[in-house]
C-alpha cells in the first residue's frame, strides 16, 4: 500500500482522478472517476471531502457520478437502512459475513456495490493481511478506514482497471445483482478477475413476498409494492428476482462448485416462538418501511404515477407492513461459485 500523502488511482480516458472542487453538488461530470484518500500515520486513511458530491431530486439525495445509473438515494436515511440491513443479515447468518471457503489467508478481496462499506471494513479487520478493494457509485463510505481497504468510486459496468486486477481470491456482491442491467456481463468479468481456484459470492433477496400459513390476502399492498417495483426495474433491464436464477448465471459464466444457501427472513415480529426471528422480523419490517420512500421517488414515477398516487399507495403499503396478523417473509439467497483451478 502506498504511504504517500495522497493515494490516487489513474485510469483509462473514461477514468479521471479526483478534482479539487468544493464539497457541494458541482464539479463531478459523468465521465469522471475518482478515488482519493489521505494517508494517516496510524495506518488508517481518510476520504477527502472534495469527492463527496451529490444531486437532489424529490427531496432525496442521489449519487452524482453517472447520475441516474442507480435509481435509489444515498442520503442518511438510506445509509441508516443499509447499516440496519447489514446488522440483520449478520444476525440471520450467525455472524458469517460470507459462506465461500476462501481459507484463512486471502490476499485480495473485491466487494462490488459496497454502499456504506461496512462489509468491506469488517472483512478488512478480520483479514489484516488482505488487500480489500470496494467499489460503488456513491462516495458514502466512512471518513476513516483501515489501511488495507481501498474504496473506489466507479461504475462497475465499465472496464475493470487498476486496482481491480485479475488475481482476486474472493469477489463479494451483496444486494447488487438485482439493480444492474447486465448481471451476466458482471459475472463474466468477475470470473475473469479471479485467480484460478478463487471464489465468488452473491447475496441477494428474491423480491417475492411469501406466506406459509395462508394469512396473506391476495390483494396485499406489500405484494403489489414489490410487483410494481419489479415492473419499474424491468424497464431498466434489471431483475429484482434474479436471486432465483443466479446459479444458472454462475454456471454460464464458467463457475464450478455452485451452491446456494437460503434464509427465510420474516417481515414483522410475528414469529413469537423464536426470539431471533422476532427481532430480525422487526428489523426487516423497518428495512422495508425505509425503502418505500426510496422506491417511490424515481422508480414509481417512471411508471407514470403522479406524486399524489405514489404517496397514497405508499400509505396503504405502510399500513399493511404493520399488520402483524399477516405472516410474510422474503428469502435471502447466498450463492457461491468457484473458478476452476
Amino acid at each position: 500500500m502506498s504511504s504517500s500523502a495522497v493515494n490516487q488511482r489513474h485510469h483509462s480516458p473514461h477514468h479521471a482522478t479526483a478534482n479539487n472542487s468544493p464539497a457541494d453538488d458541482e464539479g463531478i461530470g459523468d465521465d469522471d472517476d475518482y478515488l482519493l484518500f489521505s494517508a494517516e500515520p496510524d495506518g488508517w486513511k481518510s476520504m477527502t471531502s472534495s469527492i463527496k458530491n451529490h444531486v437532489h431530486y424529490g427531496g432525496r439525495r442521489y449519487h452524482r457520478y453517472r447520475d441516474g445509473k442507480y435509481p435509489f438515494p444515498n442520503d442518511m436515511i438510506e445509509q441508516g437502512r443499509e447499516y440496519l440491513k447489514h446488522d440483520m443479515i449478520t444476525r440471520v447468518t450467525e455472524g458469517r459475513r460470507f459462506h465461500a471457503p476462501i481459507g484463512s489467508h486471502p490476499q485480495k478481496i473485491l466487494d462490488l456495490g459496497t454502499g456504506v462499506g461496512v462489509w468491506a471494513i469488517e472483512v478488512a479487520d478480520t483479514y489484516p493481511g488482505a488487500q480489500v478493494v470496494a467499489v460503488d457509485l456513491s462516495p458514502i463510505q466512512p471518513d476513516m478506514i483501515p489501511g488495507n481497504v481501498d474504496f473506489l468510486i466507479d461504475d462497475i459496468g465499465d472496464e475493470w482497471v487498476d486496482p481491480i486486477s485479475n488475481d482476486f481470491d474472493f469477489i463479494h456482491a451483496r444486494d447488487f445483482l438485482p439493480y444492474i442491467a447486465d448481471a451476466s456481463m458482471i459475472l463474466d468479468k468477475a470470473h475473469n478477475h479471479l485467480k484460478p481456484g478463487g471464489w465468488i459470492e452473491t447475496q441477494d433477496f428474491n423480491a417475492v413476498l411469501s406466506c406459509d400459513d395462508g394469512t396473506m390476502p391476495e390483494d396485499f399492498p406489500v405484494t403489489e409494492f414489490w410487483a410494481h417495483l419489479q415492473t419499474a426495474q424491468q424497464r431498466a433491464a434489471c431483475d429484482l428476482r434474479i436471486a432465483a436464477r443466479t446459479g444458472e448465471l454462475l454456471h454460464q459464466a464458467g463457475f464450478i462448485n455452485v451452491q446456494c444457501r437460503t434464509y427465510k427472513i420474516p417481515i414483522g415480529p410475528w414469529a413469537h416462538d423464536n426470539e431471533l426471528q422476532q427481532h430480525v422480523g422487526g428489523q426487516m419490517r423497518q428495512v422495508c418501511a425505509d425503502f418505500l420512500g426510496a422506491a417511490g421517488v424515481k422508480p414509481f414515477s417512471s411508471l407514470g404515477m403522479t406524486e399524489t398516487q405514489i404517496q397514497g399507495f405508499l400509505a396503504e403499503v405502510r399500513e399493511a407492513l404493520n399488520d402483524d396478523s399477516v405472516h410474510t417473509h422474503m428469502v435471502f439467497c447466498s450463492w457461491v461459485g468457484q473458478k476452476a483451478a
